[in-house]
């Protein structure tokens, strides 16, 4: 709705008071809610500008004497205007809050940042100061290494000369199951050829007896006497070889438990009263 017209009798200081207060009024309005330098130098090209710029045409005209200006439709349009004026700044209020939030939390992101950023150069400090530590404890951890590596190694040496060891042992058993064999046979075998001797012995004694007797017969006996003294003879000679024999045997058995104290106890010599006493 118009709210003056041009032709209105006595209205030209009235227009003119009116213009000025519109044209105030606009620049409070916008004073409250930009600075000084928008209204002053606003941006070129801008809607701010181009507003601006209008109100003062139309201000102007208004002051230099109104003449066919219809005055309601300037208010009217300049009210306008400033509506548009006000939904802009609205606008540009809700983005610098938008932006003042983005702002505040930026800050606090920086703070959390630069308490990051201490932390970690804390951090960093303690590292550098624990470097000469762990330098240590790694040189020490490498010698710890190498020493089980060796040992490792001695381990895996003394492993295998156990399983040799081991090996030799049971070699050496089955040799001295071996020797006992020999030595059983040995024994029986000795056991044997002193029977028999003494069997030799007992016949010797009958014969010589026989000799002795027929020494002391009649010339007639002495056929007999020299076929006893043939039988003599031959049994002097086996009994020559029954103690040849035993004596082999008596040896060998020496020798044999010569043996079997070296295999039961290797590197220890047989002494002569051990070969003596066998």
């Amino acid at each position: 709705m118009a709210l003056f017209k041009a032709d209105d009798k006595g209205m030209p200081g009235k227009c003119a008071a009116g213009a000025t207060a519109v044209l105030d009024a606009t620049k409070r309005l916008a004073g409250r809610h930009a600075a000084p330098d928008v209204l002053d130098n606003p941006r070129p090209g801008s809607a701010m500008d181009a507003m601006l710029h209008t109100i003062r045409k139309e201000t102007t005209a208004i002051l230099n004497g109104g003449a066919g200006i219809d005055l309601g439709k300037t208010v009217e349009d300049m009210l306008g205007i400033i509506k548009s004026m006000e939904g802009q700044l609205s606008h540009v209020l809700d983005i610098n809050s938008l932006l003042e939030r983005d702002l505040d939390n930026a800050k606090d992101r920086i703070v959390s940042l630069r308490g990051e950023r201490d932390k970690l150069q804390a951090a960093v400090a303690r590292l550098e100061d624990e470097m000469p530590l762990r330098r240590e404890l790694q040189m020490g951890i490498d010698q710890l290494l190498e020493e089980r590596n060796e040992a490792e190694l001695r381990l895996r040496g003394m492993k295998r000369s156990q399983e040799q060891s081991a090996a030799a042992l049971a070699e050496l058993r089955g040799r001295v199951a071996e020797l006992e064999g020999e030595r059983k046979e040995l024994i029986d075998e000795i056991q044997f050829l002193e029977t028999r001797l003494g069997t030799i012995l007992e016949k010797n004694k009958v014969l010589e007896d026989k000799a002795a007797a027929l020494e002391q017969t009649s010339a007639e006996s002495k056929a007999r006497v020299k076929d006893l003294e043939c039988d003599l003879q031959l049994a002097l000679e086996e009994k020559f070889k029954a103690a040849k024999a035993l004596k082999e045997a008596q040896q060998s058995m020496m020798e044999f438990q010569a043996r079997l104290r070296e295999t039961r106890e290797p590197g220890r010599l047989p002494d002569q009263g051990d070969a003596a006493t066998g």
